[in-house]
This record gives C-alpha cells, structure tokens and sequence, in this order.
C-alpha cells in the first residue's frame, strides 16, 4: 500500500523540473529578466511588458519583510481572511472522511474487503473531480465554486448523517452522498482554496502570508482527524456528521459575505481592492 505511492510522487518530483519560479518570486529578489521570460512564455510580448510594470510598482520600496508585518492593520484582515479560508476547508470533514472511511463504511455492515473497495472509490472520484476545478475555476469563479462545494457538501453530510440515525444503509445511498461529498470538495474547496489563498496575500508578504495559512490549514488538519475517533464515539456518527455539515454552512456564510471574487484579475489588482492602495 506505501510502495504502491512511489509512482506518483515521483511522476510529481519530475514534472516539478518543468515548473518556473513565479514572476513576482523573481521580481522580488532581482531577476527581472528571468521574470520577463516566465511571463512572455505566460501571455506573450505584450502583456508581460505591461504585468512586468505593474510587479516593479508594488515592489517600490521594498524591504525585507518581517513576521510582524503580517499583524499590521494594513495586512492582518487579509491574513485572517486567508487563514480562516484555509481552516474552513478542513473543518468541513473532508480529511476525517478520507481517513476514517473503512471505519464509517464499516459500520454499514459491509465487510473488510468492500469497505476499501469503496473507500478506493471515493478516492477516486477526489482526484477525478479537481479536474472539473481546473475545467471551471476560470469560468465560473473562484467565488461560486466555494459557495456551491459548501452547499453540496452540507446537504450530503447531512443526508448521511440522517442515514446513521435511523441506521438506513439500504440502497447504498450512504456510498453516493459520500461520492458526492467528496467529488463536491474535490471540484471545490479541494482545489480552489489553493487558487484563491495564492492571490489574495499582497506581494510584499505573500510568502509569509501563505505559509501561515498553510500552517493552519493542517492543524485544523490534525485536529478535526485527531478529534473524529472521540466524537463518534462519545456523540455517534450522525452527530459528528451534522458537526460537519454545521462547518460547510458557516463556510458558505463566510464566503457569501467577506472573501472577494479574484477571478479575472491580476494579483496586483486585487492586492489594491484589498489593501486600499491606489
């Protein structure tokens, strides 16, 4: 089962050999010519030329940044919206699920062998659904995505969550609102969270900014994985669904109300709407 993961990390590691530094990475330790290069091969001649100014513009004045920049108040609403973005993500279930589905899948009354055969599933349809993220992010938006994965995400958890309750597991409609759940973070908070926590931060303390939500991101991580045995076990299963399906709907209220739409604009444009910069 480990070794069965070499082929793909390592596909991973040589695709990596292919992907350049960002522009602004480059921009930000003076090396505007490799810069121009990522960009022309981006969007050709023109447009890097007119991005390129736009990079130099919001790196006027820079200087090294510090952690406690992150905490000013020019920047520490953005750093907890991206924050809160990275730990909604988690707290909606989504790793809990994954790890503990033989368990859950279990508990159905199906044997050893056909819980990991539909946990296999399910891990499929994860991987299968971030390519309807890539095929919609750039249409649809960064925005509605996050709003629709909550909403089909609650009602699936949910649903499962009523099927525990009065122990309904004919059908195999647990097996499906699972599928759906899952394929619903997969095109969803799955991948787009990525997207949108890359292009909020401001240039000037992107890198920090990033890595400490990515940071959150797996401590909420730890917690909700560490913390689910506890639940079922003290609440039952139902309830730690509907625990859950509770989170998916705070996501969606959070991001209807506070995180901005990003699509369609450059990071030096958004980092202006945000900041209040001119």
């Amino acid at each position: 089962m480990f070794a069965s993961q070499t082929a793909p990390a390592a596909l991973f590691w040589i695709m990596l050999l292919k992907v350049p530094d960002t522009p602004r990475w480059l921009v930000k330790k003076n090396r505007t010519r490799e810069a121009m290069e990522v960009l022309e091969r981006t969007a050709g001649t023109a447009y890097a030329e007119n991005e390129l100014k736009q990079i130099l513009l919001s790196f006027q004045d820079q200087q090294k940044t510090r952690i406690a920049e992150l905490f000013s108040p020019l920047h520490r609403p953005i750093v907890l919206m991206g924050i809160l973005i990275a730990v909604f993500q988690q707290v909606t279930g989504i790793n809990a699920i994954l790890y503990y589905a033989p368990v859950i899948f279990k508990e159905t009354g199906i044997n050893s062998s056909g819980s990991l055969l539909q946990t296999i599933g399910i891990g499929c349809v994860n991987v299968l659904a971030t390519f309807i993220a890539i095929g919609w992010v750039d249409k649809i938006g960064r925005k509605p995505l996050l709003l629709y994965g909550s909403v089909c995400m609650a009602i699936s958890l949910l649903v499962v969550g009523l099927c525990f309750h009065y122990r309904f597991f004919d059908y195999y409609i647990v097996l499906l609102f699972m599928i759906i759940y899952v394929g619903a973070f997969g095109a969803t908070l799955g991948a787009v969270t990525w997207i949108v926590l890359s292009e909020i931060f401001p240039n000037r303390i992107r890198g920090l900014a990033l890595s400490a939500a990515t940071i959150a991101l797996w401590m909420a991580d730890f917690v909700v994985a560490g913390t689910f045995p506890v639940l079922s076990n003290g609440l039952g299963t139902s309830a730690t669904l509907y625990i859950y399906a509770a989170f998916c709907v705070l996501s969606f209220v959070y991001t209807l109300l506070i995180v901005p739409e990003t699509k369609g604009r450059s990071l030096e444009e958004i980092e202006r709407s945000l900041t209040g910069k001119n």
